[in-house]
């Protein structure tokens, strides 16, 4: 039986496939900003002061070229997956499916003969799209990961050969021989990684508990896949850290600042004002964490040094007392003031409004 949720699938993946074309006009756009990164990371700015003006001249036609590919490609998909209610975005890269995994495994035992032409209609057309189209748009490759995994978790039930439908256009792993290595290999934009046993279980004591304690797939913990990670491969490093830190018993908790005390000292009810956060933003993780942290930095009221923002994480998931998205999900977010201007103007709206009444409360003292 052909489900609600397989259904918003089926049309997402129809409206993919009906795409192919105006995604493709698209390819030259996408070789040109590749260039100009190129191009881009040849230079010194810091150094010669004409590598500083074609870097800045660069730079702007990189974010204007990036923004025209972004409107009409992975903007356009996002919208459209939000829409048919397939997909959240708020913790990327981090990606809900909202329940179609369940209904997938549902459809595996109650699939009617009468399901099979319009599951191999869309399986075809999920095939053909991802092999005809480019592989991210820049930035979604990981949302394109996940769903290959959904997709193929699906339509290879429906197969009559052994063959793997899915290989022409998924991300092949790269044997890497250490975690720093792993970890570089993702900057650099790879996103599957393996690790050899000798590296996983050659470790310390205290190495072997913090890797024991990821999220890691099932066969030996071998593989890295990022999909099986959580937060892809870099959030393994942000993974060791937070462990490191739980892991550490000499680490003296007077030493570790509290949430209040990240405040300006400047402001006289630095308490008040953080539990009228707590209370205005109580429902908000992941981007929005990451936009009002940078709003409160903006405007002076957190002193907050980058190397703090580990403990400031923690001392602000203790302080609210609930789930605010992992770390993660937050210290890696960019966000743009012109792509999340609507999320932007609206946490801002909000804050204003709580720094007036706080300031009507310190002057009436």
């Amino acid at each position: 039986m052909i489900t609600p949720k397989i259904k918003a699938l089926f049309q997402f993946i129809e409206f993919l496939h009906s795409n192919i074309e105006k995604f493709n006009k698209y390819n030259d756009l996408i070789k040109e900003l590749e260039s100009l990164k190129t191009e881009k990371n040849n230079l010194n700015p810091e150094n010669n002061y004409k590598d500083r003006i074609k870097f800045q001249e660069l730079q702007v036609k990189l974010e204007s070229n990036f923004k025209t590919l972004q409107n009409n490609t992975s903007t356009y998909i996002k919208v459209k997956a939000e829409e048919l209610d397939l997909c959240n975005f708020e913790n990327e890269p981090n990606y809900s499916f909202n329940g179609v995994e369940d209904e997938i495994r549902q459809l595996k035992k109650t699939f009617r003969n009468e399901d099979l032409p319009e599951i191999f209609k869309y399986k075809n057309q999920y095939l053909e799209y991802r092999s005809q189209t480019h592989k991210s748009f820049l930035s979604l490759e990981l949302f394109f990961e996940d769903l290959d995994e959904i997709a193929k978790n699906l339509f290879d039930y429906f197969k009559d050969t052994k063959q793997n439908e899915f290989e022409p256009f998924e991300t092949k792993a790269i044997l890497v021989n250490s975690f720093e290595e792993a970890i570089q290999r993702f900057n650099n934009g790879q996103t599957k990684i393996t690790l050899p046993n000798s590296v996983l279980f050659n470790t310390s004591t205290i190495e072997q508990q913090k890797i024991e304690t990821l999220p890691l797939q099932p066969n030996l913990k071998q593989k890295l896949g990022l999909q099986e990670i959580g937060n892809k491969i870099k959030e393994l490093e942000n993974k060791l850290k937070e462990l490191e830190i739980s892991n550490n018993k000499g680490v003296e908790e007077k030493n570790v600042k509290t949430f209040i005390e990240y405040f300006n000292p400047e402001q006289l009810q630095r308490e008040q004002l953080a539990e009228s956060l707590k209370k205005e933003f109580n429902v908000e993780i992941g981007k929005s964490i990451k936009i009002l942290i940078n709003l409160l930095k903006e405007k002076k009221l957190l002193l907050l040094p980058e190397r703090d923002f580990l403990n400031f994480y923690n001392s602000m998931k203790k302080y609210f007392d609930r789930k605010i998205g992992s770390y993660a999900s937050i210290n890696d977010f960019k966000y743009s003031k012109e792509l999340h201007k609507k999320d932007l103007d609206s946490i801002n709206t909000r804050l204003e409004k709580v720094i007036k009444d706080h300031e009507k409360q310190e002057n009436s003292l």
